[in-house]
């Protein structure tokens, strides 16, 4: 039997410690549900989820809480678990905030699971014998984080997580009292010789912190950073503020499993799995004891995160916690047959230049099969970025030995591993090429040919990664498919899944930064032809590309900088600060003291408010979204 994983799958947390893990362990089948959603409606969501169900032989069906909380309807999950044993972990839970967003919603499932003992307390309280809740605290992925051998200590202190400011200047959450508290510590660091380092977002926008930001670091580099450190900085602090408002971190189970000593605020939760080996503290002087007791005190500290670390990897990987949370499911479940193993694949991905001939491109696709043991094959570019491939959505057809199976491919935009807010692609299926929003210039078959192996029928584009094909069947399916435009003459065994099988990256992160640069540089050359460019907004990566390119060229004054958390500041730039230029506020373009042509918003994420925040200078300047590169206004910057 099979486990049905409903979840937001695009997070990389919840790919990384909840979907890769369980699909190691178990027949899991999984679908992101809002990807779904950027092509269809709820009702037909359910309806494909139905179908999958209907498809697959499930036992259990796992919702990942975070980011699903309002994406079925009740009336789905009043109908699903009329069949099915229904489940859920809810990621932050902690009382009053998280647990009074999750709780509207605890109604839906048979069986919570909650990294909060304090949510869980207040679940048993108030369930009596209605429905049961588990206490199930956070683990970590070993393969992403694990101890560094032979790395040189070059950081005395690490911090890593995101400045919580607005554009507004205000901070959310507890984001002011942790920027306090690393402040404080920097300092600190500073007047004695300690190197403090500091990665993520948002933080090249505060006056002080940008002196020891380093940029950001993603899954590929973080054990390695963590590594290099010697204490590891991981406030757990609830969204309310404040010391006592503890909430537990998967972060603080992840520097444990990297073997390096960390440093949060007190919380009873840790101090019950890890003793006093994590230095705890409950306020800003408890703190400053901690760090410096522990910076003088090496040795004690190396020998605490060994300790951290050996209780990490024996009882905390997120492995430990699927087969816990599987096997208290089983005890309560009246279903009492077992979850399958992880199946094999059956399908091999073969990668082919797309400019090959026809001839040439069926020889280079038998030359990659003709050694697999698997029976089916999918065909694609060389140089397609795959996100996902879900083979578990089609694994009853698989079954069914049909020779040709379509499915569908959603196609994203992406940029240095986060999902553009604004973000844009299609979802073709075997059919047809259905557009999702997207200015028809920009993604058009054309495009879609010059990157993609496919084909045309009847004037509609085909993408050759749509077809899964039985091994037995390649050369005749493939000649019949592009010679024929699609059209089968021999008799196959053909069937369309309507499944979304890949989801892949229309552009790499190179052509997207290329794309970047071209816009930064039409707009430094609209300045010069006296255009008076704003840049509205100032940090993050779009930001420090402008301030090079305008050092590079030189300042002008036709550019102007706007931030409203930052006026009175200065951008400076250059290799010795030669170019200063005012950081002015939204008045003073409301006011007419600022004048403005163009107003190019620097934020890659959520600039789709701030187009809507800025819609009154639509008539009078062109407003210009860098978080949309495919947004029509782009295609007035030369006019």
């Amino acid at each position: 039997m099979k486990l049905l994983f409903l979840g937001a799958f695009g997070a990389n947390y919840i790919r990384n410690n909840w979907l890769e893990p369980l699909r190691e362990l178990y027949d899991v089948v999984y679908i992101s549900v809002p990807w779904l959603f950027k092509e269809h409606s709820r009702e037909e969501i359910e309806e494909y989820i139905y179908e999958v169900i209907r498809r697959n032989s499930i036992k259990y069906i796992f919702v990942y809480s975070d980011g699903m909380a309002n994406k079925l309807s009740d009336e789905f999950y009043s109908n699903i678990r009329k069949s099915f044993f229904v489940f859920t972990f809810h990621a932050d839970d902690e009382p009053e905030t998280w647990y009074q967003i999750n709780e509207p919603y605890d109604h839906r499932y048979d069986l919570i699971f909650t990294h909060s003992k304090r949510g869980h307390q207040r679940r048993e309280h108030r369930f009596f014998n209605d429905r049961n809740s588990v206490y199930l605290p956070w683990g970590y992925n070993e393969r992403i984080y694990h101890p560094v051998n032979d790395t040189i200590k070059d950081i005395d202190v690490l911090f890593i997580g995101t400045n919580k400011l607005t554009s507004a200047g205000t901070y959310y959450e507890e984001g002011e009292s942790r920027r306090n508290q690393i402040a404080l510590i920097y300092n600190y660091c500073k007047e004695n010789n300690y190197v403090f380092k500091l990665f993520g977002y948002k933080w090249d926008r505060d006056p002080l912190l940008k002196e020891c930001w380093e940029g950001f670091v993603d899954d590929n580099e973080i054990s390695d950073v963590i590594g290099r450190s010697r204490i590891v900085l991981n406030f757990g602090m609830s969204c309310e503020g404040g010391y006592e408002t503890y909430q537990t971190k998967i972060r603080q189970f992840e520097v444990g499993g990297c073997n390096v000593f960390q440093i949060t605020n007190e919380n009873p939760e840790l101090r019950e799995i890890f003793g006093d080996n994590i230095g705890f503290f409950g306020n800003s002087e408890e703190l400053m004891e901690v760090l410096k007791h522990h910076l003088e005190h090496p040795e004690e500290a190396r020998e605490k995160a060994q300790k951290v670390y050996d209780e990490c990897i024996k009882s905390h990987t997120m492995q430990h916690r699927i087969k816990k949370l599987i096997s208290i499911a089983d005890n309560i479940c009246p279903c009492k047959k077992q979850l399958d193993s992880a199946p094999k694949s059956n399908i091999e991905v073969i990668r082919i230049n797309k400019d090959l001939s026809i001839d040439s491109l069926i020889s280079a696709a038998l030359s990659q099969v003709k050694d697999s043991s698997k029976g089916y094959c999918l065909i694609a570019d060389q140089n397609t970025r795959i996100f996902d491939f879900n083979e578990s959505l089609i694994s009853s057809f698989l079954e069914e030995k049909y020779d040709v199976i379509q499915t569908d491919t959603f196609i994203r935009f992406r940029s240095f591993n986060q999902t553009i807010d604004s973000e844009r692609g299609l979802v073709p299926d075997g059919e047809t090429v259905h557009p999702r929003n997207i200015a028809e210039e920009t993604l058009n078959i054309g495009l879609l040919q010059d990157t993609y192996l496919g084909f045309i029928d009847q004037g509609v584009w085909k993408p050759l990664m749509n077809y899964v094909i039985a091994k037995d069947k390649l050369i005749s399916v493939l000649q019949q498919l592009i010679t024929n435009n699609g059209l089968f003459r021999e008799e196959l065994k053909v069937i369309n899944s309507h499944m979304q099988l890949l989801t892949v990256d229309l552009m790499t992160d190179l052509e997207i930064k290329d794309n970047f640069s071209l816009k930064i540089v039409d707009l430094l050359n609209a300045a010069d032809n006296g255009k008076n460019v704003v840049f509205y907004g100032v940090g993050g990566y779009m930001y420090s590309r402008i301030c090079t390119a305008i050092a590079h060229r030189g300042k002008s004054e036709n550019i102007a900088f706007i931030d409203n958390g930052m006026v009175g500041n200065e951008v400076t730039l250059g290799d010795r600060g030669e170019i200063k230029m005012p950081i002015r506020g939204a008045r003073d373009l409301e006011e007419g003291q600022i004048k403005a042509d163009i107003i190019a918003i620097t934020a890659l994420f959520g600039s789709d408010a701030l187009m809507r925040e800025l819609s009154a200078y639509h008539p009078r300047c062109l407003v210009l979204p860098f978080g949309n590169l495919n947004h029509t206004n782009w295609r007035y910057l030369h006019n």
